[in-house]
């Protein structure tokens, strides 16, 4: 998967992070926080993503769906739907937005939660029919696993912590093969913590979670 990273020596991340670390103590910039992780990830040779902008790049494929997929890590599914909202009595375009399983929902209509926004400028038009309607409102696809040798290096094994960026081949219900753990900052900003290729039997594990 082509995705493109952010990265700095680790000279220039450490200059960086401590004078965002000294702004951090002397003022109340709401975003020097921000700022901070970031470099604190490069300073040691970590990379960052920002995901709207990988998801411009990367596009639609040849179904007119998007070629990336995002999710926090802990959902076995993602859901996609087109953004809209109300304007001057009609629904306009409002960029896409991923789902994550709802764990406490108890109804069906419940089920999904917002988990990551894409703006408008950065999310190209679903591809619409003759009548110039997009023909789903929403796709699915399977969350790809995350191995042990990955889960066994992070501070935490709490998989609500850590989303995954991986590209889908086609949206339906099969195995991906090759993802990234990544943990987000912001909105649009994700520090890069591990990417991997899923292994044949890993595929299959997924692939059994299909009902």
């Amino acid at each position: 998967m082509n995705v493109e990273v952010l990265a700095l020596s680790k000279e220039k991340a450490k200059e960086e992070y401590e004078a965002w670390k000294q702004l951090v103590r002397e003022s109340r910039v709401q975003y020097a926080k921000d700022f901070l992780s970031l470099y604190a990830h490069m300073k040691h040779g970590g990379k960052v993503v920002d995901v709207w902008e990988a998801m411009k790049t990367a596009g639609l494929n040849e179904d007119g769906d998007p070629r990336l997929a995002i999710v926090r890590a802990d959902s076995e599914r993602v859901l996609f739907s087109k953004g809209c909202r109300w304007i001057n009595g009609s629904y306009v375009s409002d960029g896409g937005i991923f789902y994550r399983e709802n764990a406490d929902a108890r109804r069906s209509y419940n089920r999904w939660k917002e988990d990551v926004r894409i703006p408008r400028e950065f999310f190209p038009e679903w591809r619409k029919n003759e009548k110039g309607q997009i023909d789903r409102t929403s796709i699915t696809a399977l969350t790809p696993l995350i191995p042990a040798r990955i889960l066994n290096c992070l501070r935490s094994h709490n998989l609500a912590n850590y989303h995954i960026l991986w590209e889908v081949e086609k949206w339906e219900l099969a195995p991906p093969k090759d993802p990234i753990l990544l943990k987000r900052v912001t909105s649009n900003m994700f520090l890069v913590l591990a990417t991997w290729n899923l292994t044949k039997l890993e595929r299959a594990v997924i692939r059994g979670r299909i009902q």
